[in-house]
């Protein structure tokens, strides 16, 4: 979401002064359109108030009885149509320590305890060693601030200042690039500003994401699956994916609640949601799991765009 701008100063001498731009959000939208300008020559800065770069490309690791795990618990993979993505993916898949792989493990459908087949083939990508591994290379080449929270963007004059919730300044720029959903887009923007009548049309659904690793097989032959239940959407084995951390016979896995489900159990305590979707899981394949040995559940509050800006 870019803001209303005020031209380049011109300085009178030599070439126009280029406009400061700040963006919010360290997600891979704020981190590409970050590194176009600076091949441009524009001064940036990048405000993130996670610790780390990747948005919903996000990877969690954890230590469970002194076993180094990860989870992609955001973004699960991603497609590839385009030509001209398709041809510069190419270079991060031929060099020494490839960064794009594709996943290949099936990737089935799950109907009330059945497996069956997804429609129609279809390549599926992901970042190697983790979902976040490229907004990670992004970012060490970019002026990003971590754990740095925008509360407020105002326009004084002829540039944007940036707030904390206490109210300090924490930046000031001529063109502000806001890469947050629109509800957190709309809390830090103040009431004049021209976007938040368009954002005011956007709505997400939420999602509720759970990591769960067994110390064992589940004991099914897919890597990932569309899930046909109330509360499942999708789950995958994480450690099926390239370059993923593997402990035979033990496995991690992802599983996201569906948006209707997650609606109804937004604030639902963790525990609760982790034991749901278990018993979801277990329902949708059939079949009887062993015990969990790590399991911890994620809030994605705004996750899916359900109405977009500018669109019916």
């Amino acid at each position: 979401m870019l803001s209303n701008a005020a031209p380049a100063n011109e300085s009178g001498h030599g070439s126009p002064r280029l406009p400061r731009v700040a963006i919010v959000g360290a997600g891979l939208a704020g981190l590409v359109c970050g590194s176009r300008l600076r091949e441009h020559g524009v001064p940036i800065e990048i405000l993130e108030k996670g610790r780390g770069p990747g948005g919903r490309m996000a990877t969690r690791r954890a230590d469970a009885g002194g076993r180094k795990l990860d989870f992609d618990h955001g973004a699960q993979y991603f497609t590839v149509r385009d030509p001209a993505f398709a041809a510069s993916l190419e270079p991060l898949r031929r060099q020494p320590s490839p960064l794009v792989a594709r996943w290949e493990s099936p990737v089935v459908v799950l109907r009330g305890g059945r497996i069956g087949p997804t429609r129609g083939e279809v390549e599926r990508n992901v970042f190697v060693p983790s979902m976040n591994a490229l907004a990670r290379r992004l970012a060490s080449a970019l002026p990003c601030r971590f754990e740095t929270r925008v509360a407020h963007a105002a326009r004084a004059f002829e540039t944007w200042e940036l707030r904390s919730d206490l109210g300090s300044l924490l930046t000031e720029a001529e063109i502000l690039v806001i890469t947050a959903p629109a509800d957190q887009a709309m809390a830090m923007l103040s009431n004049e500003a021209p976007l938040r009548a368009e954002l005011s049309r956007v709505r997400s659904a939420p999602c509720w994401a759970v990591m769960v690793h067994f110390e064992e097989s589940v004991g099914v032959d897919f890597g990932g699956a569309f899930v046909e239940d109330e509360a499942l959407a999708w789950v995958a084995r994480n450690d099926s994916k390239p370059g993923r951390t593997r402990h035979e016979p033990a496995e991690s896995w992802v599983l996201h609640a569906s948006p209707e489900w997650s609606e109804k159990h937004l604030e639902d305590p963790p525990v609760a949601v982790g034991s749901a979707l278990l018993e979801a899981f277990a329902r949708a394949t059939g079949r009887s799991f062993p015990t969990a040995a790590w399991i911890q559940p994620h809030r994605w509050r705004f996750a899916l765009p359900t109405a977009a800006a500018g669109t019916d």
